[in-house]
């Protein structure tokens, strides 16, 4: 809900009062303004408002709501494009000062609404509200998922006009391509049932391996429908690194998703964040308290690296947030050692843009 940084003693204005420069996202259900704003803000009933259950599933079913958290992801991505386009106006003065940082209103309603599309202007257009379709489209046929020989799932895409036509062709039904109830998007929509059964009575035929090498040696838009564990053991996913094994307390390493987007001159490792135990027997100092505003003690190793002081960070130890105040700069990587009375030192690497000089990360 709205007001939770001022009932903690953080308003806005208190942040910035102690540093100008900071982005501020506050993510709620409904945003700062609205009639809404005081509502508990959950991702199941922002997911129910948009309108994105209304449409998924079946239309023989109820509607259906996602099982993840959905609204809360898309709002995230929403939110750290926000944060960089901040980050980019505060520091496009040209000559090397820095603007204030900016409050970013970012509601959970409004990104995932804005990923359903053109629903509004359809009802605008049409006094109609896109409903579900199951796997179908709207607008175009065949687009469905069809079983194989061996149980498994096969997606096919026949969107654009000479993409289905040539399904057609490849699996023997040439004669569809000049039947005025199939060779346009509007008859194949209009007769879907039987044009989905022709395609599955095809796909039905080969197991999932023999159909992906069937179509894509035709070349029709054709692909597995995949479980998480055929996803990680696929081998363009691992060729391409889109997943990536991280250290894990519980696990010893687990796999998750490798950085995204892929930068031409900002390489994946400059990124990565990564946590590992420091040795209590390693050199270490303690810091003056004036660069520890809650005189939290930091320790420090290497303490003739020091660059500069940051603003003031909270970063992740465990399972506990502590506030840190400096980092020690090496190429591009800024490393902050903290020790409290209950947490073990830790070693956090906090990669940030060269040229801010640690002014984000």
């Amino acid at each position: 809900r709205v007001g939770g940084l001022e009932r903690m003693g953080l308003s806005p204005e208190i942040l910035h009062a102690r540093n100008p420069g900071l982005v501020i996202v506050r993510v709620t259900g409904f945003g700062q303004t609205g009639p809404y704003k005081e509502r508990p803000g959950f991702g199941t009933l922002i997911e129910a408002m948009t309108g994105f259950a209304m449409k998924t599933g079946f239309p023989d079913k109820p509607p259906a709501l996602p099982n993840m958290a959905l609204a809360d992801m898309v709002a995230g991505t929403y939110g750290a494009f926000g944060t960089m386009v901040a980050l980019q106006a505060r520091a496009a003065n040209g000559d090397g000062t820095f603007s204030d940082g900016q409050v970013i209103d970012l509601s959970l309603m409004e990104p995932l609404h804005a990923v359903l599309g053109g629903d509004a202007a359809v009802h605008a257009a049409s006094g109609r509200s896109p409903m579900r379709s199951g796997n179908r489209s709207i607008t175009a046929a065949p687009r469905n998922t069809y079983l194989t020989k061996d149980g498994n799932w096969l997606a096919i895409s026949g969107s654009m006009q000479v993409m289905a036509l040539r399904i057609f062709r490849a699996i023997g039904r040439a004669d569809m391509c000049e039947d005025p109830r199939y060779n346009t998007p509007a008859g194949r929509v209009e007769h879907v049932d039987y044009v989905d059964q022709v395609v599955a009575d095809a796909v039905a035929e080969k197991t999932l391996a023999e159909n992906l090498e069937f179509f894509e040696r035709l070349e029709v838009t054709a692909g597995p429908v995949y479980t998480a564990e055929q996803y990680r053991h696929d081998p363009h996913v691992i060729g391409r690194e889109a997943l990536v094994e991280m250290p894990d307390e519980g696990m010893g390493r687990i796999p998750m998703h490798n950085i995204i987007p892929r930068l031409s001159d900002t390489a994946p490792d400059r990124w990565q964040i990564e946590t590992r135990t420091v040795r209590a027997r390693a050199p270490w100092r303690w810091l003056p308290s004036r660069l520890a505003p809650r005189r939290l003690p930091l320790v420090v190793a290497n303490a003739e690296a020091f660059a500069a002081p940051l603003p003031d960070l909270i970063i992740a130890c465990g399972r506990r947030s502590i506030p840190a105040a400096l980092a020690l700069r090496a190429k591009g990587v800024f490393t902050v050692y903290v020790q409290t009375p209950d947490v073990p030192a830790e070693r956090f690497d906090l990669v940030v843009p060269p040229r801010h000089d640690g002014l984000s990360g």
